[in-house]
Formats: structure tokens, sequence, C-alpha cells
């Protein structure tokens, strides 16, 4: 066997090898995500607010916003209590002995950003986008097979939210698609996005 041929076998087990932490990592996000779901659905005072808070949006109804979509916005929005704390950080106090990648997620999930965003690329595994709020650039993986995303495409907008994981970028949703020939709607919704909160410009 040459050696061009040695080193074009350990490239593909290279690429699989990446492939398969990807998908790893990929799927214990997403575990977290459907514990925090499920936590939910189980604490007494949290899932009253639920049930309150799909009713009042309308959700599973037959024009309503569908469940999943309903109880993801829920973890990422809503905060109780006094304090005001959000549902993940809720999950966190109610769960003690989660292990540090958990704790880690859900943290990072906590703080994730929600922005407009310019797509600049479509790549295998996600986007690579500028955050037209703080015009900063974020190489971004999606949580979705990028199947999930077709229509879109350099110079689009997308309204989405992102997580910041141990210096890596994931898509978490996509809330709503402008079309390029829509900048000037896109930039106004940025603006509003900045008044809503400030704190998203230093991201």
């Amino acid at each position: 066997m040459s050696f061009n041929n040695i080193n074009y076998i350990l490239k593909i087990y290279y690429i699989r090898g990446e492939n398969m932490i990807l998908q790893e990592r990929m799927d214990t996000i997403n575990g977290v995500i459907k514990n925090i779901a499920d936590f939910i659905q189980s604490h007494d005072e949290i899932k009253q607010d639920f049930n309150e808070y799909l009713r009042t949006i309308g959700a599973n109804s037959q024009n309503g916003v569908p469940l999943q979509t309903a109880c993801f916005s829920y973890i990422l929005e809503r905060n109780l209590g006094e304090d005001l704390k959000s549902i993940p950080q809720l999950y966190l106090e109610n769960n003690k002995n989660l292990d540090k990648e958990t704790k880690d997620i859900a943290e990072a999930i906590d703080n994730s950003i929600s922005s407009v965003f310019e797509i600049k690329k479509v790549t295998k595994t996600g986007f690579d986008l500028l955050n037209i709020v703080n015009e900063r650039r974020y190489m971004i993986t999606s949580l979705m097979k990028m199947t999930a995303f077709r229509g879109l495409g350099s110079g689009d907008y997308i309204i989405a939210r992102i997580v910041n994981l141990n210096g890596d970028y994931y898509l978490l949703e996509i809330s709503g698609v402008l079309p390029a020939t829509r900048k000037d709607d896109a930039y106004r919704f940025a603006v509003a996005k900045i008044i809503q909160n400030p704190e998203h410009v230093n991201h």
C-alpha cells in the first residue's frame, strides 16, 4: 500500500471520528433539553404555570403553536418567581447531582443568544453567520440535519438562538426567516432586539 493511500485512509478515519464526536455532542445537548422539558412537566408549580402558558398561546389547538415549539419557547424565555429565575436556573437548583457536562450545557442554554443573523455561508454542518446586532461572526453547528434548512442561502436573514459551549457555537432554533430582499426589515428587527436586550450587543 502506498503512502498516499495510507494518508487517505487515515483522513477517512479522522473525518469519521470528528463526525462521531459532533454527533455525540449534539445528542448530549438535545438530551439536556429533553431533560429540562421533562422537568417542567413534572415539577408541580412549574407544570401549573406551563399549562397556563400553553392555554394562553393556544398550543396544540387547531391553528395554535405546536406543543414542541411552545415547550422550547417556554424553556428559553420564561422567568418565574420573585427573583425572575429562568427555567434552566430552576432546573439546576432542583437537580443538585447533575454531572459537570450537563450543568455546563444547562448554563450555556441559560446564556444563549437570540438575535438577527445574516447568513454568510451554508456549510455541511451549519452556518457561517453575521450577527447584525453586534456585527460579530459565528461559525455555527446545527443540532438538526441541514436538510431541514433547504431554501436558505447566503444573504438571507434568520432570527435565531445560538448557544456557546466551550467556545463552540450551536444553533438551538430558527424562529424566523427573511429573504435577502428584506434587508431593511431585518435591520429594523435588529434595532428592536437591541432595545429589548441591550446586553446582547456585547455578546
